[in-house]
């Protein structure tokens, strides 16, 4: 079965002390910050190269930056989320089944992250299933 990770999640941010939630949107204001220039930099000389080939004009400008940081946002962003959700799901995955393996063990109790949970968890079936036990 799969992990409830809304639930574990609910209750793990249920526990945190006030203190935390100041870090947590300190740190969260800072990321989007960083983000959000790095976006507007990648958007801005994205567009100056395209109105130096004379395909854009000067007074659509910030039409096509907003445009450019739209696409970045609802297509590059989530496949490179993805792609590392994923690798390290394998990665951990892996690394378990190994462990289970040197120790000659067949249950295991991990602690790992909730939005890593339902990842490693099939992983791990499809390894063990396969018989490709690293």
């Amino acid at each position: 079965s799969d992990v409830d990770v809304f639930g574990a999640t609910l209750l793990h941010l249920l526990s945190l002390r006030i203190r935390t939630w100041i870090a947590l949107s300190v740190a969260t204001m800072a990321a989007s910050l960083i983000c959000g220039s790095i976006l507007n930099s990648a958007a801005a000389a994205s567009e100056r190269g395209i109105e130096q080939t004379g395909a854009v004009s000067s007074e659509d400008r910030d039409d096509v930056t907003t445009f450019i940081s739209a696409i970045v946002q609802a297509y590059a962003l989530p496949q490179v989320y993805t792609a590392i959700l994923v690798s390290r799901d394998e990665a951990m995955a892996r690394n378990i089944v190994r462990q289970m393996e040197d120790l000659d063990s067949r249950k295991a109790v991990a602690i790992v992250g909730a939005m890593h949970s339902n990842g490693i968890l099939a992983h791990i079936r499809n390894l063990l299933s396969e018989g490709n036990i690293p």
